[in-house]
């Protein structure tokens, strides 16, 4: 790792520290989800952690960023969006980090797009008329931002391994075991594995 990357790291990890330790004297409420919109497409160098990425969970970690073109984060967004645009941050996360871990197994496509419009995998594509619409709105801006921390290599440890997941308000899909259950994040029950391996 260049000596560059590793000081930006060993800065974010000190600024991490210091809000972990606000939040947890209760200050860490007092970050919210972003009201004001992120650029369209903000360049990765300018683009810094929030405070709220750092309280979303007690525990985040880096891994190097990804370069993916701005269709594939825009695919990341949309699935963020209509999987989990009402979620806190951390749900968004939780739901990105399910499609990136995908990306990377074998049992799926090897793009973010690819694995997105999968065949039954995400509900939401199953409305074509979703597929070319740009969202708009708070939600969205949120759910974008939540992409570029993906992108830019920010990970929930709970969820390295996580790669199904399904709301807590439909009836447990077949290929769901409380055996291969990892956490729950707002309405979603996330899962490393399934009946089927």
């Amino acid at each position: 790792m260049h000596r560059k990357a590793l000081s930006y790291y060993t800065v974010l990890l000190g600024a991490m520290c210091i809000s972990y330790s606000l939040g947890s004297y209760g200050l860490g409420r007092v970050f919210s989800e972003p009201a004001a919109p992120i650029p369209a497409n903000p360049p990765l160098a300018t683009t810094t952690l929030q405070p709220e990425v750092r309280t979303a969970s007690k525990v985040i970690y880096l891994v190097d960023p990804i370069e993916v073109s701005e269709k594939q984060e825009l695919c990341l967004a949309k699935n963020i969006f209509y999987e989990a645009g009402v979620e806190p941050l951390r749900g968004k996360l939780a739901v990105g980090q399910v499609t990136l871990n995908r990306v990377r197994a074998d049992r799926w496509e090897d793009t973010i797009c690819k694995v997105v419009f999968q065949a039954k995998q995400f509900s939401w594509t199953r409305n074509r008329a979703l597929w070319n619409v740009t969202p708009t709105g708070p939600l969205w801006e949120a759910s974008r931002l939540a992409a570029r921390y993906l992108v830019m290599g920010v990970r929930l440890p709970e969820f390295e391994d996580a790669l199904f997941y399904h709301a807590d308000y439909v009836r447990p899909p077949a290929w769901a075991s409380a055996e291969y259950e990892i956490a729950q994040v707002g309405q979603h029950i996330f899962y490393f594995n399934d009946r089927k391996r």
